[in-house]
């Protein structure tokens, strides 16, 4: 028995959707690849996020792969550590988490 490919799970940051981003051109190449919608600026609630979350890896057919990139980065952190799914989890890629010694730019909101 072989085992089916994994589902490439794409978690966003902070940004809206950019049809440039390498992310998106991923999700565009990979036949197995779904990404959980932008997180946005204005809905940052973190219990939110981590449902969908968990609600997109359940859906997922065999192993899956979590492809994460900056807020989406501490977004899988917290929701390994509460999540029941992660025997589902292959591997996680986390690219360029965010920096929190510093401010964020004007645009994004405070750390507050």
């Amino acid at each position: 028995m072989t085992t089916p490919p994994p589902t490439v799970l794409i978690v966003p940051g902070l940004r809206d959707h950019v049809a440039q981003h390498w992310q998106t051109l991923l999700a565009e190449r990979l036949p197995q690849a779904h990404s959980l919608a932008p997180m946005g600026r204005d809905n940052l609630g973190l219990a939110p996020r981590i449902q969908g979350l968990e609600a997109a890896v359940a859906t997922c057919s065999g192993p899956v792969l979590l492809v994460a990139h900056s807020g989406g980065c501490v977004l899988v952190a917290h929701w390994a550590r509460q999540t029941r799914l992660a025997t589902r989890v292959a591997g996680a890629l986390l690219a360029t988490p965010p920096t929190f010694d510093r401010p964020l730019p004007p645009a994004y909101p405070q750390l507050e």
